[in-house]
């Protein structure tokens, strides 16, 4: 494990690493789905271990004080990081009560809002609106959301 196994196309970055947030989630998925178990894991059980939906609430809760102080220099930004933040966790919670195409939509949309909210979160630290080190802990927090919330999108 750690090496991935994706195929895809994808150019998205993790935290500023130069990880491909691609091979992340394929890692994600080899682990999850595969190493040593005989058979995939559910879409339940996979949320169950890797906890996305909580997870997911973690970050939006450690978002508030940065809402705040973003706000102070950019009404716009801080609006459109409180619309993204929210869909991420609801879209989670969608998928996971959705038949399968529905979920791989609800999932696939989380991972594309949680992908927002990272961009957001590194704009308003590259302008200095937010402390960088606080910007990076939750792009990491958030790179975990993207990474399960992509693997479910494409697994069930």
């Amino acid at each position: 494990p750690g090496t991935g196994t994706g195929t895809g196309t994808g150019t998205g970055t993790g935290s500023g690493t130069g990880r491909s947030l691609l091979v992340i989630a394929c890692t994600w998925c080899w682990v999850c789905s595969h190493w040593g178990e005989s058979k995939p894991k559910t879409k339940e059980s996979l949320m169950e271990d890797k906890n996305v939906y909580d997870r997911a609430r973690g970050v939006v809760r450690e978002l508030v004080p940065l809402l705040h102080a973003i706000r102070e220099y950019d009404k716009s930004l801080a609006d459109q990081l409180k619309r993204a933040a929210p869909r991420v966790v609801l879209n989670i919670a969608e998928g996971r009560g959705s038949d399968a195409g529905n979920a791989r939509a609800r999932f696939s949309t989380a991972w594309g809002s949680a992908k927002e909210v990272r961009a957001a979160l590194n704009v308003a630290s590259d302008w200095g609106y937010i402390e960088s080190r606080m910007a990076a802990h939750l792009d990491e927090r958030l790179d975990e959301v993207c990474a399960i919330t992509w693997c479910l999108g494409r697994r069930l």
